[in-house]
C-alpha cells in the first residue's frame, strides 16, 4: 500500500500533451517545508507517491525538501525531479526509489546507494 502526498501545486512548464497547467494552475506554488515534513512524519505508511506534477521547477526548493525529508526515512517516488548529480545524490539519501527525469522520458532514474539509469523502448 502506498500513500500519496503532494509538497507543491502547480507547474510553470508547458509540455505537449500535458493538461497541469490548465488543472492546477501555470504558477509553481510549493508547500512550506515546515507543514510538507509535519504532514509526512504524520503518515505512519513508509511508501509514498509525490503526486506533484513535478519537483524540479525550483532546485533550491527542491534540494532543501530531499534534505528535510532524509531522516524520515521513508520510501517514495515521484513525477519529474532535476536530472542533476548533486539533487540526484540528495533525492537517494532520502529514499528515491523510482523518478522520471525529465531530460527524456525515454530514461528512467533508480535512486538507490547511487544513481542508476535505464534506458528503455519509450520515446
Amino acid at each position: 500500500m502506498v500513500d500519496l502526498f503532494h509538497a507543491s501545486r502547480g507547474c510553470r512548464f508547458d509540455c505537449y500533451p500535458c493538461c497541469s497547467g490548465y488543472l492546477g494552475g501555470r504558477e509553481f506554488r510549493p508547500r512550506p517545508l515546515e507543514k510538507v515534513v509535519e504532514e509526512l512524519t504524520a503518515i505512519d505508511n513508509n511508501r509514498l507517491y509525490i503526486v506533484d506534477n513535478s519537483l524540479s521547477q525550483d532546485r533550491g526548493w527542491e534540494k532543501q525538501l530531499f534534505i528535510e525529508m532524509i531522516p524520515l526515512k521513508k520510501k517514495w517516488c515521484c513525477h519529474p525531479i532535476d536530472d542533476d548529480d548533486e539533487v540526484l545524490d540528495l533525492a537517494a539519501q532520502a529514499g528515491a526509489c523510482l523518478s522520471i527525469r525529465p531530460s527524456s522520458i525515454s530514461r528512467i532514474s533508480f535512486a538507490a546507494e547511487s544513481s542508476v539509469t535505464m534506458t528503455t523502448g519509450l520515446a
